[in-house]
């Protein structure tokens, strides 16, 4: 791989680095984003719920003062006494006319007086608080007149508040106080509009709020001047209503909280964010570029001489000098091994030129002891020559013997005289041979000096020495 392409890859992936970076920056400017919503949305919650408790508390607080001044009414209280519902209607809107239920300050709905059984003996209810038009009454939730009826002891006689929700899905406030001191003759419970109590909850949020139902089907209420959803960027938070002693929700509260300024200024630091992601990232990537290629120039530059000298080495310039020998990274280790190549050539090189040396003198061994197995072949040729003229008087002095019998002992003289002949021709052989044995001993010697020096010298010299041991043979 080229230089370029080397540093065209790493460009590519510099590049592949600054989108993951940038990538991540989008994505940690969003998490932020979201951790700024939700801590506004548990702020706004916050407030919202601290907000409400309060004003509930209040809203009790008045509510059992006015429940006390009802319980103590002399009317009242000998209605209950009797258990009379005739005289009740009379005396209980009486009571609507009272300052803190006149004023608005304790939003009261309805009157109803019981048994301490909790039996109802009579009611009064109205419309709206804002004047006394008398309407059917509405039912109570049972479950409000068990919880009352379930005390027992001194908690009997105490105030209690509960909350509940009515048929229509509203939410009440019942307030019960009890009738006769001491010796309980019955209770008086106050029906009351929590909303009302919540009516300053938009001015103490600096919001417009809006009450609905539990399931959201209906608004009970709006404080403020609710803006319209549509094309308004506008939190999405939604509070039970609960009362300041907890227990089960009986409204929503949903305070309409405007985050188009929050949501420029999330979009304008997630701008600069990625801005910043972009330019650190880029000048990090082009440094980066630049410092690596500063160092593969360099790297390319040491390898550039290694491979020059692979290539004199290569060309038979044993002579040539290979540079990194006292680097302690990778290359000199290469160095140090190509260094120890070239000795190792400048060894072999001296080798060769002794093995021609001596492959010359061999040569030369070789040619003397050729002209002397020729010299041998030809004395074993006329030896021949002389033992076949032998074998041919033996023959013919055997037929002289079968022809002439009679003259055996001329026969006999002939005999001795080719058996001496014989006897010589056999020395001369034994003679021939101990040359020959001798010449053998010589080629061996040679043969073996050869052997050692080079292989081919070794099959050359026994080819010679086969043909020679042959030629006497034959």
């Amino acid at each position: 791989m080229s230089r370029r392409s080397i540093l065209i890859a790493l460009a590519l992936a510099n590049l592949f680095l600054l989108g993951v970076a940038t990538a991540i920056g989008w994505w940690v400017t969003q998490q932020y984003e979201a951790r700024v919503r939700q801590f506004e949305t548990e702020s706004v919650v916050t407030a919202v719920t601290a907000g409400v408790r309060q004003l509930l508390l209040d809203q009790e607080t008045a509510s059992f003062q006015v429940a006390r001044v009802v319980s103590q009414g002399a009317a009242l209280r000998q209605a209950v006494q009797d258990r009379l519902a005739e005289p009740l209607p009379a005396a209980l809107a009486d009571e609507f006319g009272r300052g803190a239920v006149s004023s608005g300050e304790v939003g009261l709905l309805g009157i109803s007086v019981h048994t301490p059984e909790l039996a109802l003996i009579g009611q009064l209810w109205r419309g709206v608080i804002t004047d006394r038009t008398w309407v059917p009454a509405t039912p109570i939730e049972p479950s409000v007149l068990q919880t009352v009826g379930a005390r027992a002891g001194s908690a009997r006689n105490a105030l209690i508040a509960l909350y509940w929700i009515t048929p229509s899905g509203a939410p009440m406030l019942s307030v019960f106080a009890p009738v006769g001191g001491l010796r309980l003759t019955g209770y008086i419970g106050l029906h009351i509009d929590p909303l009302n109590g919540l009516r300053t909850l938009g001015d103490r949020l600096s919001l417009p709020v809006s009450f609905t139902t539990l399931d959201g089907q209906r608004s009970l209420r709006q404080l403020g001047d609710v803006p319209s959803v549509a094309g308004r960027q506008l939190l999405d938070v939604t509070v039970p209503l609960v009362g300041p002693r907890g227990g089960d929700p009986v409204a929503t509260v949903r305070p309409f909280v405007d985050i188009a300024a929050l949501e420029a200024d999330l979009a304008k630091t997630q701008r600069s964010a990625l801005l910043m992601f972009a330019v650190l990232g880029g000048a990090a990537a082009v440094l980066a570029v630049l410092l690596v290629a500063m160092f593969m120039r360099r790297l390319f530059d040491r390898v550039t001489g290694l491979e020059r000298a692979l290539r004199d080495l290569g060309d038979g310039k044993l002579d040539t000098t290979v540079p990194e020998l006292q680097a302690a990274d990778g290359l000199g280790a290469m160095a140090r091994v190509i260094d120890r190549f070239r000795t190792q050539a400048l060894s072999t090189d001296r080798l060769t030129a002794d093995i021609v040396t001596s492959m010359a003198r061999v040569g030369d061994a070789t040619q003397q002891a050729s002209q002397a197995i020729g010299q041998v072949s030809d004395g074993s040729l006329s030896q021949l020559q002389a033992l076949r003229q032998v074998a041919t008087g033996v023959q013919q002095s055997s037929g002289a013997i079968t022809e002439v019998a009679h003259s055996s002992q001329q026969a006999s003289a002939q005999a001795r005289v080719a058996a001496d002949s014989v006897q010589i021709g056999v020395e001369r052989v034994d003679t021939l041979l101990g040359e020959m044995r001798g010449i053998k001993d010589s080629s061996a010697e040679i043969a073996r000096i050869s052997q050692q020096i080079s292989r081919i010298a070794s099959q050359t010299n026994m080819l010679s020495l086969n043909a020679a041991i042959e030629a006497a043979r034959a």
